[in-house]
Formats: structure tokens, C-alpha cells, sequence
């Protein structure tokens, strides 16, 4: 038997992220904040081309409809049900199983080796097609999970598993992008690598506060004492 997956929520598309995750130098971060007072500006031009911790994308979109394809015709199936005609479908409903936290806070986990982390992504609006999946006899709903990309901050969902046991049927339910718009909600950020987790960096905070002390903001030797001693950083060389 033939079965599809798919979203209605937002009828037909879905919420697309692409997120990474990088490291950044404490040389790189006095040279960003010499320049600009705001990481996010320092990135503007490509926040996503620091991405060597890991760079992933795909929908944060959970599916709810799980449609049986009969026959060959498994975009006329579909069609049939967006055009409201009778066909085999049935309900699901994952959002208990949806992360509870999509961001990064102060405190959270040290990200990579180096003192600072970046961290951007954007949304977009877009189709998404998961590929059709045949399986012995007719599906149990409770065998079907979605599982959410280990990396990701954001809840992206890197595929669906289907797992019967009783059946010893393990299948991995993958999709593909088939358009999206233009990009949304873009956001990047920098955080500092602490002994106590990660903190997110303040360009106007750390000169102000630079100022009062009698530090020189136009000296990269102040800057590198200063953001050592702030964020107690693994590596003080």
C-alpha cells in the first residue's frame, strides 16, 4: 500500500528555515566591533557563510493529513482531496512532539572550539514534497514520527520514520523543496563561548561599558582584555 504525507495548516505551504551554526575568532569579533555596533550588520551582506559547525535547511512545518494513493495517480489523489472529493485520508497531530525551545539562550551549551559562535537563519514560505512510502498493510498512525535535525535550533525537521516493529518495517520518509519566496525573518547573532555556556554579545554594551572603565575603543589590545576577562573565555591566549 501507497501513502502520503503532507500539510494543510497553511494550505499548501510550509515554514522553510535555513540555519547555521559557526565559529567566529576573538581577533574576528574586535575586528566586527571596531567597524559596526551590531553583529547583525557586521553580517549582513551573507549571514550564512560562517557555517562550519553545520548549515542545515528544511521545514519546521509539521505534516497532519496521511493520504492513501490508489493507483498510479499520486498527484491526482491529491488533487482530488484539495478539490474536497472523497478519499482515504486520515488525521494526525504531532505538535506535542514539537520542540518547546527554538532559540538560543544565555546559559545554553558552548557551541564549537572557538570563543564566539554564530548563529543565523531566515524563514521562508514554500512547497514542500515528501516522496510517497509503501508499506505492507495499512498504516498505524503511532508507527509514523517526525524527526527533527539533531543540529537545529529552529525545529527543522530533517525527515519522518515510519517503525513497525511487529512488521519489521523501517522506512525514512525524505522530501524536497519545490519552490519557496523570497527569504524572511532574517536573524544572526553572536554569542560568546563562557565557562558557564554560552552569552550573547552586545556591541553597544561592551563600549559603553569599555568607556566608563577608561578603555580605548579604537585599541584591539583593550578590546582583547576587556572581552576575556567579560565572558571568561576558554582560551585567553
Amino acid at each position: 500500500m501507497k501513502y502520503k504525507i503532507f500539510s494543510t495548516h497553511t494550505r499548501p505551504r510550509y515554514f522553510i528555515v535555513e540555519e547555521v551554526g559557526g565559529s567566529v575568532s576573538l581577533d574576528d569579533v574586535i575586528d566586527a566591533i571596531m567597524e559596526t555596533d551590531d553583529w547583525e550588520e557586521w553580517m549582513s551582506e551573507d549571514i550564512f557563510y560562517i557555517d562550519d559547525i553545520y548549515h542545515t535547511y528544511g521545514p519546521t512545518t509539521l505534516i497532519n493529513k496521511v493520504l492513501k494513493i490508489e493507483g498510479d495517480d499520486e498527484q491526482g489523489c491529491i488533487d482530488k482531496y484539495w478539490n474536497s472529493e472523497d478519499v482515504p485520508i486520515c488525521n494526525i497531530n504531532f505538535d506535542n512532539l514539537y520542540p518547546s525551545k527554538t532559540d538560543l539562550e544565555d546559559g545554553d551549551p558552548n557551541q564549537g572550539d572557538y570563543d564566539f559562535f554564530h548563529h543565523a537563519y531566515c524563514y521562508e514560505k514554500g512547497d514542500w514534497d515528501y516522496y510517497a512510502f509503501n508499506i505492507s498493510k495499512k498504516i498505524k498512525l503511532a508507527c509514523l514520527k517526525p524527526v527533527f535535525d539533531k543540529n537545529s535550533i529552529t525545529g527543522i525537521i530533517s525527515h519522518y520514520l515510519y517503525q513497525d516493529n511487529e512488521k519489521d518495517e523501517l522506512i525514512e520518509i525524505d522530501g524536497e523543496l519545490i519552490e519557496s519566496r523570497s527569504s524572511m525573518n532574517k536573524s544572526a547573532a553572536l554569542y560568546a563561548n563562557t565557562l558557564n555556556g554560552i552569552k550573547r554579545v552586545d556591541f553597544e554594551e561592551i563600549k559603553n561599558d569599555m568607556e566608563k572603565n577608561g578603555l580605548d575603543t579604537q585599541s584591539k589590545s583593550d578590546y582583547k582584555t576587556y572581552l576575556s576577562k567579560k565572558y571568561n573565555l576558554k582560551d585567553k591566549s
